[in-house]
């Protein structure tokens, strides 16, 4: 069984995959993002902007940092944490930072992510 600690990092690394079919399982099918650039209701909507970011920001490099544990429960985990990305915008090197918030639920023993939160 896998504790919400490594479920957050193999999310990280399917990000940093840039592969959607990689992604798509970690994220609940009703999940809510909320982005710097809007809000995005339901998988499809949330891997479509996913996608536009990797569109934006070629190579982009992703990395969660100083998590803390709000809440873990044997179904239920919430974190915060500070992020860093980095990558390439319209050829240019650019790099930046925010703080993220992700509520995961586990269901059959899978976890998902049901909400995330990432501003700058």
């Amino acid at each position: 069984m896998e504790s919400a600690q490594d479920f957050l990092r193999a999310y990280e690394l399917a990000l940093n995959s840039h592969d959607l079919s990689k992604v798509r399982p970690l994220i609940a099918g009703d999940a809510t993002f909320w982005f710097t650039d809007g809000s995005f209701t339901g998988r499809d909507a949330i891997l479509g902007a996913i996608a536009q970011t990797w569109q934006t920001i070629q190579e982009e490099v992703f990395k969660i940092q100083q998590v803390e544990w709000l809440s873990i429960s044997d179904d239920s985990a919430v974190c915060k944490y500070k992020f860093d990305w980095s990558g390439l915008v319209d050829g240019e090197s650019e790099m930046g930072s925010g703080s993220g918030t992700s509520v995961f639920a586990k269901s059959n023993d899978v976890w998902q992510i049901v909400h995330e939160h990432l501003s700058h």
